[in-house]
């Protein structure tokens, strides 16, 4: 037959000689709740600040590339207004010499225009004797254009103080003046207030 083993007990007893009873679950440290609030705390800071950091810099990037496009623009612009200045100082003295080489001839033509017009009314008036007063180039104007057109009762007559932007229709009982002169000072007058606007311009541009 086999004999009972017997083991010996190994339990810590208790001050007293007392055994322990079931153990409790063990409690977390009393620091610990504190130890995680500031953890936490410390990572929102980390990310306010990491998140304040990145808006700082896109604002700075944002700024560095608005001054450079304004920068860029205003070079743009500067290179324009320099370049149309040139353009148009260049054009001066052109569009100046060729008012003055059209305008004479193109003063006789606009007279003998407006010639053929006056002299259908006073013609029509009942007028028989008319001279037509003209410069050496209107006159000339006038032939070219009007030619055989004319009607016997009209004469003409040169005369060298009258402009070639003018000419008189003499009747025996009234005169008639015909200036185109006034359209052609006009549009030099034009000119020369582009020319000057454009030079303040510049001025202020500049």
């Amino acid at each position: 037959m086999c004999a009972a083993l017997v083991l010996e007990e190994f339990t810590a007893l208790l001050p007293g000689g007392e055994a322990p009873a079931d153990e409790a679950p063990a409690c977390p440290p009393a620091g610990a709740g504190a130890q995680e609030r500031l953890h936490t705390e410390v990572w929102e800071q980390g990310y306010k600040a990491g998140w304040e950091d990145a808006l700082r810099n896109e604002a700075d990037e944002q700024q560095r590339i608005s001054t450079e496009l304004a920068r860029s623009l205003q070079e743009m612009t500067f290179g324009y207004f320099e370049a149309r200045a040139e353009v148009v100082a260049s054009l001066e003295p052109l569009l100046k010499q060729m008012a003055e080489a059209v305008f004479p001839p193109l003063a006789a033509e606009a007279v003998s225009a407006a010639l053929h017009e006056q002299l259908e009314q006073v013609l029509e008036s009942g007028e028989d004797a008319v001279e037509l007063v003209l410069s050496p180039a209107g006159r000339a104007a006038v032939e070219s254009r009007l030619g055989e057109a004319l009607p016997p009762a009209v004469r003409l007559v040169e005369e060298d103080t009258v402009a070639d932007c003018q000419a008189y229709l003499r009747m025996p009982r009234s005169e008639r003046l015909i200036d185109v002169g006034a359209a052609l000072e006009a549009v030099r007058a034009a000119i020369d207030a582009f020319f000057a606007q454009h030079g303040e311009r510049e001025v202020v541009n500049g």
